[in-house]
């Protein structure tokens, strides 16, 4: 009695897994086809100008960001602020 308990539960596991491999896989491929969104959070400003940069650091990793620049920053010097998010272990 115990090996057909035992059995039983190892079909159901096995049904399982399928079923949730199967589910897995269709929500996939519906998220391929689905139009993905602009990924910024916040609406740009109007006094504020975007650029994509791409650059390849001192290991030959290329990096890519956004530069945010002032629309009336003709030959001015600005400051500036580098953000990243979080590297390793964190």
């Amino acid at each position: 009695m115990k090996k057909l308990a035992v059995a039983f539960v190892l079909v159901l596991l096995t049904i399982g897994q399928a079923y949730s491999q199967t589910l897995k896989n269709n929500n996939v491929k519906n998220m391929r086809d689905v139009e993905q969104p602009d990924h910024y959070t916040f609406q740009l400003s109007d006094k504020v100008i975007r650029q994509k940069v791409n650059f390849k650091n001192r290991y030959g990793i290329t990096l890519a960001g956004d530069l945010y620049l002032p629309k009336d920053s003709s030959n001015k010097v600005l400051a500036a602020l580098a953000i990243s998010g979080p590297f390793g272990a964190v």
